[in-house]
């Protein structure tokens, strides 16, 4: 849920990821991955990255990692899932 509220709250100000970065003082990767809903870039963010992502989106930390509201649970229940599937090469080294 936090990469949905990070992003729903930057497209509000009409910011890209670049400039929020800028404005958390954050490497881009590192506040894309706050954003990413894929498990591979997702990863637990520190309190200082918070506060700094908080400040720079004019909102508060509290705000970002609320509970989800109701209408926030049917929308994740009712997102379309991707789902990949890895594929392993089945020829053989001779």
């Amino acid at each position: 849920l936090l990469p949905r509220r990070i992003s729903q709250i930057r497209l509000t100000l009409e910011l890209t990821q670049e400039a929020a970065a800028s404005r958390a003082n954050l490497p881009f990767p590192t506040y894309q991955a706050l954003e990413s809903r894929s498990e591979k870039k997702r990863f637990n963010p520190t309190l200082d990255t918070l506060f700094r992502v908080a400040h720079a989106l004019e909102t508060s930390v509290s705000d970002l990692t609320k509970p989800p509201t109701e209408e926030e649970v049917f929308a994740l229940m009712n997102e379309p899932k991707t789902i990949t599937k890895r594929v392993k090469s089945s020829k053989r080294r001779v």
